[in-house]
C-alpha cells in the first residue's frame, strides 16, 4: 500500500528552494514529482517523495536546516496547528522533542562543530544551547560527544 499525503505539506517548497539557488526541476525528478504535483492544491503525493524531497533539497542547497527552514515559512499553517490539537501536544513540547532528537544525532557526530550545531537546532547562541542541553540531558554537549567518540572507538 502506498502512502501519500496532501501536497500541501511542501507550502512554500518552490520558493524556498528558488531563494537558495537549487534546481527545482531536477530535484523534482529525481523523486518523481514535477512542478504540476505542487501547483494545484490538494493534490495527493507519495509521502516517500515528499520527505526523500526535503532531504534531497537540504543536500543540493547546502543548507541542513532546509526542513526547518520550510516550516518556518509555513508557519505550521497547513495541518500542523490541527494535528497539535488532535494529539494534545503543544508547540513547543513538538518542538522541544525535535531539538532532542535532532541534537543527539548531532552532538554524537562530529561531523558539525557545536555552534553550528546550536544554530540548527535554533538556539540565538551557543550557550543557550549548552544550557538546554544539559537540562535535557543531565550533561555537557562536550561530554556527550566525547562519549559518543569514545563508545565508536571501543567498538572499531
Amino acid at each position: 500500500m502506498k502512502l501519500l499525503i496532501r501536497n500541501a505539506v511542501l507550502t512554500g517548497y518552490v520558493e524556498l528552494v528558488r531563494s537558495l539557488g537549487g534546481d527545482l526541476a531536477a530535484l523534482l525528478a529525481s523523486v518523481g514529482l514535477d512542478a504540476s504535483d505542487l501547483a494545484v492544491p490538494n493534490t495527493w503525493i507519495p509521502v516517500t517523495a515528499a520527505t526523500d524531497l526535503v532531504e534531497l533539497s537540504a543536500a543540493a542547497t547546502g543548507h541542513d536546516d532546509f526542513g526547518l527552514r520550510l516550516a518556518e515559512s509555513r508557519r505550521l499553517s497547513v495541518l500542523g496547528p490541527v494535528s497539535l490539537v488532535r494529539s494534545g501536544e503543544t508547540f513547543s513540547s513538538v518542538l522541544n522533542s525535535l531539538r532532542a532528537q535532532l541534537a543527539q544525532q548531532y552532538v554524537g557526530s562530529q561531523a558539525r562543530p557545536l555552534t553550528q550545531v546550536a544554530a540548527l537546532l535554533g538556539f540565538s547562541a551557543p550557550s543557550t544551547f549548552s544550557r538546554w542541553f544539559r537540562d535535557e540531558f543531565g550533561t555537557s554537549p562536550t561530554a556527550w560527544r566525547a562519549a559518543a567518540a569514545g563508545q565508536e572507538r571501543s567498538r572499531g
